[in-house]
């Protein structure tokens, strides 16, 4: 169960409505994926992209009122996306997000039939993209 990193989400729900998952690795160069998309990223192209994926994200039309997603950093062992907490500290301020801590992840993640979500691939076109 994801524990909470960094709380700044103004109307924080007990529940995660379509969250990001990041899941930072130490067998992986780059080390970090995002679920249900293809490919590894370095810290620095996941901060980039969550910047932008967060800057140019709007609620959908018929639910004018959801905050942005949440985000969840999934760490495989100790010390995997250490070099993500300050950046995803100042994202989670900045966009008013809450960002959750999942740890120790010592398996894979398998994508299911709900991911990807159009917010996954969406942050993965920011990403390849940068």
């Amino acid at each position: 169960m994801p524990v909470i990193l960094y709380h700044n989400q103004k109307e924080h729900k007990d529940i995660l409505q379509g969250p990001l998952l990041i899941f930072a690795r130490w067998d992986t160069k780059p080390p970090n994926q995002i679920l249900g998309i293809e490919g590894s990223f370095t810290d620095e192209q996941i901060i980039t992209g969550l910047k932008k994926f967060y800057r140019e994200w709007r609620a959908p039309a018929d639910d004018p009122t959801r905050p942005r997603p949440q985000l969840i950093l999934a760490q495989q062992n100790w010390g995997c996306g250490s070099g993500l907490y300050e950046p995803l500290k100042a994202l989670s301020a900045e966009f008013e997000i809450d960002v959750y801590q999942l740890y120790p992840v010592v398996t894979q993640i398998d994508s299911n039939p709900h991911h990807p979500t159009p917010n996954d691939k969406r942050l993965a076109e920011l990403i390849k993209g940068a």
